[in-house]
């Protein structure tokens, strides 16, 4: 069943959370001190050096909400497609009947970790069910991932007009000074522009890989046919 929510409508709830959660943990103080030393030299046996990159304590938190945030909306918004996908599987595989922290099915799986799996049981009507079901879908997904581009898009606007505006305004100090205030003042403008572009990689990245199954179900549907008339 196809809902009529509106991805965009759906992010600003999810970024106004993570704003209120950003907010909130700011009142924990040890949640906020970086480590010293982000970066990590370790001498080698070559010419070479070894750079480990460690986020500090800040910027990891930040990216965790970010991260959580989207993916909630992507669970939201891509529930239904998930479901044709795992009610397809679940013709050739073996469910366990437990359920994943992620809410699906698990499936059985082989000494090798290779899920179980009986191609046979798969019939012209379950390919022809799941490819209609999929572009009945992609109707209603695909203009919503294109507005979460266009948000996203937007959204690096208002961050850099923030930015330079903020910087005109400030007349004392180095331009160093003034660069680091304007980048102060639009911290949050900045958060929300990669919070918007990483919802849309991610939901774009999703409707390619439903895409990409469709062929697979077109050419699974041509094999058929043509088994059929060889026989």
């Amino acid at each position: 069943m196809i809902r009529e929510g509106k991805a965009s409508d759906l992010a600003a709830q999810v970024a106004e959370e993570l704003r209120q959660e950003h907010e909130n943990s700011i009142e924990d103080p040890e949640a906020f001190l970086d480590e010293k030393n982000e970066l990590e030299f370790s001498a080698r046996r070559s010419i070479f050096q070894k750079i480990q990159y460690r986020w500090s304590n800040s910027d990891k938190l930040i990216l965790e909400q970010i991260e959580g945030g989207a993916q909630r909306l992507f669970e939201e918004e891509f529930k239904d497609a998930i479901a044709i996908i795992d009610n397809f599987y679940l013709e050739m595989r073996r469910p366990t009947g437990q359920i994943g922290a992620d809410g699906r099915p698990v499936f059985e799986r082989d000494e090798f970790g290779k899920y179980v799996e009986d191609w046979s049981q798969i019939t012209g009507q379950d390919i022809e069910k799941a490819l209609i079901d999929l572009q009945r879908l992609k109707f209603v997904l695909a203009p919503r991932v294109n507005k979460l581009l266009l948000e996203a898009v937007y959204a690096k606007y208002v961050f850099t007009d923030k930015h330079d505006d903020t910087w005109d305004k400030i007349i004392d100090g180095t331009q160093g000074d003034r660069t680091a205030k304007a980048n102060k003042e639009s911290r949050t403008d900045k958060y929300q522009a990669f919070f918007r572009f990483y919802l849309f990689r991610s939901s774009d990245i999703f409707l390619k890989e439903v895409e990409n199954f469709m062929r697979v179900l077109e050419k699974m549907r041509d094999w058929g046919i043509w088994s059929q008339r060889d026989r």
